[in-house]
């Protein structure tokens, strides 16, 4: 596994935070090496609850202009864990549309398959941001991740019955984040504690059964994604290796005429 994900939903409040330190939680559990970007350079909530006692795991790069994607792109360079998590600041829809190229012409030569772990709520305007993102990004697989604290499954009617989930689906997947009891959210993220660490003896026993339940679902949820990732990788690896193989045959064909 050499991946990129780009966990992104342009908008805040949706949950991007929880799903990128649920990915580390669950790449931890899973004993993958990983890499932090934080770009919510003013609160970087994730960066201090998994890199702040470790900073070599993790970095803060400010996205909003050209030369925070061109740092971006040098810093993953320089890596070598299994995956990259990039957990994106609300602000960078035009950013994004602006810059991204600058990461994604140069995947293949880093050696890296990128994909976009997008959070929706039920409004509207989370549907025009996610549909905005596949525009922009065109050539690169989304997933779905419909925010379940804002209600079941059954309740995402406008992304449920929308043709942007049938294009996200024609290359990608839906999956879900569970919900979790909002005193948890409230005491990881007041207290900046990793998820093992807030299921630890010394935190009320309540609260460490619930993250425990929510833990299980979530990683359920993740073990999905990540297989389908990994098969995205695999089907990559093998286009570019036909590819090669086709390059390879007509040069050889080339220099025979020659001959």
């Amino acid at each position: 596994m050499r991946s990129i994900v780009f966990v992104s939903g342009s908008k805040g409040g949706t949950g991007k935070s929880i799903l990128s330190a649920a990915i580390l939680d669950y790449l931890d559990v899973q004993q993958k090496s990983w890499f932090l970007i934080d770009t919510d350079t003013s609160n970087p909530d994730v960066w201090k609850a998994y890199c702040n006692e470790n900073q070599d795991k993790g970095a803060t790069i400010n996205l909003d202009s050209r030369d925070g994607w061109i740092d971006l792109v040098n810093t993953i360079e320089t890596r070598e864990e299994e995956c990259i998590v990039i957990n994106t600041a609300s602000r960078l829809s035009q950013s994004t549309q602006d810059f991204s190229v600058i990461l994604t012409e140069v995947l293949a030569e880093v050696d890296r398959s990128m994909v976009s772990a997008w959070v929706i709520n039920r409004q509207r305007d989370s549907l025009q941001l996610l549909k905005k993102h596949l525009d922009t990004m065109p050539e690169h697989t989304t997933c779905v991740f419909r925010n379940l604290f804002f209600g079941d499954i059954a309740k995402y009617t406008l992304y449920n019955n929308s043709n942007v989930k049938k294009e996200v689906e024609s290359t990608g997947i839906t999956l879900d984040i569970p919900e979790l009891a909002d005193r948890v959210v409230d005491q990881v993220y007041t207290e900046r504690k990793t998820f093992e660490m807030a299921t630890g003896v010394g935190n009320p026993i309540g609260n460490r059964s619930e993250l425990q339940r929510w833990r299980r679902l979530m990683h359920a949820q993740l073990e999905q994604f990540f297989s389908f990732v990994g098969s995205q990788d695999k089907a990559s690896k093998s286009h570019n290796k036909s590819t090669a193989t086709k390059g390879d045959t007509a040069d050889s064909i080339k220099v025979s005429a020659d001959n």
